[in-house]
């Protein structure tokens, strides 16, 4: 790694856009009770793996 840049440290056109699934909405909560219907007893919040754009 040459460069590395703080987000919010960079002008407003520059900064990148990001879009994570909302934690409240009901495609989170389905995301989260097939998980863990998944994994049962072993389920730990690090098997939830948000879907970023």
């Amino acid at each position: 790694m040459l460069k590395a840049r703080v987000a919010a440290d960079l002008p407003a056109a520059e900064r990148p856009t990001v879009r994570v699934l909302d934690e409240k909405g009901p495609a989170f909560a389905a995301r989260l009770a097939a998980l863990k219907a998944e994994k049962g007893a072993a389920f730990t919040i690090c098997d939830v793996d948000l879907p970023v754009r």
